[in-house]
């Protein structure tokens, strides 16, 4: 499990390996798991990461941390 992201890990999957979403950066390129329990504190950071780098309004980071929220709930349900 990942406990801790560095600024250098997020900004290279971001620059190098083209993550556009949050999702996609924190589930699929970094391997959080998205029941971990520091998770919202994770995508919090990273989100601010990602913002700077892909020039993301407040609106669209807040959009981006809202949807990782959803896909909680949809892997409560089953």
């Amino acid at each position: 499990m990942v406990s801790e992201l560095s600024d250098f890990e997020v900004r290279y999957a971001v620059g190098h390996d083209l993550a556009l979403d949050l999702s996609d950066l924190l589930f699929r390129r970094l391997g959080l798991s998205p029941c971990a329990p520091n998770a919202d504190t994770l995508a919090q950071q990273c989100g601010k990461i990602m913002q700077q780098e892909l020039g993301w309004s407040d609106s669209k980071l807040a959009d981006e941390i809202a949807g990782l929220r959803l896909n909680d709930a949809k892997l409560e349900a089953y």
